[in-house]
């Protein structure tokens, strides 16, 4: 025993027994306690060690949520974050992350993550269980509570919802949900008072007017009223965004918008032409015009095209667009203006104008060309020059047309595919006359009608 000591603590017992030194017997003991701490230190370090490597060998993972434990859970959140139930900062945040975690969670279900596809099943599974107890709603809501990437997850969310078909009626559940909850758009359209919002809110705004339905409603509402302001805030992102927005509801659903602008022809264009193509911003104006070249050569809306370009304020306001120093804005003003020009039934007041400014007209599509050589461009140049080369002043109704006018080929059929190309620089200032008005009142006057 003695013996056994001595090789485990290095000191020889007997000697410190028959000393009797009490020094060596206080270093005796103390190198005991120390070497028993030793071995237990490294007796808990190998059963770490060993603990750590059965954990990570033998791991097992996690049990995968199903579609609608994962909406369920999502919801809950939802209610939670929106309610603002939690008290304690640590404990909201924390839920705001795992919110923020099973948002990514739908977003790869329905798009699939890195070479995997999306199941069919699990997309239709997750779509139904959204648009139940009014969870899509709620995410709507409590988007504005989300930090910026789960809200573009979101955003990515919700654009797939509004495709998906459920079987077997194969029907867009999106379209069936908003038509009776038609109250979020105006929660979208209202997104645009916020500028970290818009954004978010005006791309969902127009994946959802991928529905007709949708489409219809806000046309019919007041938001077209906000959407013309929105337009012209002076923040370019929500500018920017709501002209996206105004474009997606005026040329995606044809027989929608030309029922809407038949019904509200006048209130619609004033609007658009003071507003807009009158913008004193140039972005604004370069795009309205082009828009309004799109509506009226969209064969949909044919007979608004032929009431527009029989408007003698319309092309007096093309004109002076013509004479802007901006390339695209004249190019954009020209597609305008051949519709006046090809108009085979031209109103008096519009016949004496050209004629009235025939000379100055020629001149200036005498030069007006491109960089690059487009033959579209070149045949409609030479329609709308001959077309105003062969007018005659009028002093009667427009049944007395020339014959070769009447058989000038309707704009609506005279597509013109311009993208990318500039007119070359032109003075222009001062070049339009007025004498037209002044010879259509004397013809009005002379025939005994009111100017």
């Amino acid at each position: 025993m003695t013996r056994r000591i001595s090789t485990i603590t290095g000191f020889n017992c007997s000697q410190v027994s028959t000393a009797r030194n009490p020094k060596l017997s206080s270093e005796f003991f103390q190198g005991k306690i120390l070497n028993t701490l030793l071995l237990f230190f490294l007796f808990c370090i190998a059963s770490i060690t060993f603990d750590g490597m059965k954990a990570l060998l033998f791991k097992s993972k996690p049990r995968k949520r199903s579609p609608e434990e994962l909406v369920r859970r999502v919801r809950d959140l939802l209610i939670s974050v929106h309610r603002n139930t939690e008290t304690r900062e640590s404990k909201r945040q924390e839920k705001r992350s795992e919110l923020e975690k099973l948002i990514m969670e739908m977003k790869i279900v329905l798009y699939g993550e890195g070479h995997c596809e999306p199941v069919s099943e699990a997309c239709a599974r997750l779509t139904q269980e959204l648009f139940k107890d009014d969870t899509f709603r709620l995410l709507v809501f409590c988007l504005p509570k989300l930090d910026l990437g789960c809200r573009q997850d979101a955003v990515h969310v919700f654009a797939n919802l509004q495709k998906q078909q459920i079987k077997p009626r194969s029907t867009l559940i999106a379209s069936d949900y908003l038509e009776q909850n038609l109250d979020l758009l105006d929660t979208l359209v209202k997104g645009y008072e916020d500028p970290d919002l818009a954004f978010c809110y005006g791309t969902i705004l127009r994946d959802c007017t991928r529905h007709q339905v949708v489409a219809k409603y806000i046309l019919d509402s007041e938001h077209m009223k906000e959407l013309f302001d929105y337009i012209q805030d002076p923040n370019f992102g929500i500018a920017s965004d709501a002209a996206a927005t105004f474009k997606e509801l005026l040329t995606r659903h044809r027989s929608t918008v030309a029922e809407y602008l038949s019904r509200n022809y006048d209130w619609f264009f004033g609007e658009y032409n003071s507003k807009l193509m009158g913008s004193c911003n140039y972005i604004t104006r370069w795009h309205a015009a082009k828009l309004l070249g799109q509506i009226l050569m969209d064969r949909a809306n044919c007979s608004v095209m032929m009431r527009y370009v029989s408007s003698l304020d319309n092309m007096k306001m093309v004109m002076n667009l013509l004479k802007e120093s901006s390339k695209n804005i004249q190019l954009e003003a020209f597609n305008l203006f051949k519709l006046f020009a090809a108009n085979p039934n031209k109103p008096p007041e519009i016949v004496n104008v050209l004629v009235a400014n025939r000379t100055k007209l020629l001149q200036f599509f005498g030069g007006f060309s491109f960089d690059k050589e487009d033959e579209q461009f070149t045949a409609d140049k030479a329609r709308v020059v001959e077309a105003i080369s062969t007018l005659q002043s009028l002093n009667r109704s427009c049944g007395a047309l020339d014959k070769r006018e009447k058989n000038l080929t309707m704009a609506c059929s005279q597509r013109t595919v311009l993208a990318g190309l500039c007119p070359s620089h032109f003075m222009l200032k001062g070049m339009w006359s007025d004498d037209g008005k002044n010879r259509a009142i004397a013809s009005n006057e002379k025939a005994g009608r009111e100017p």
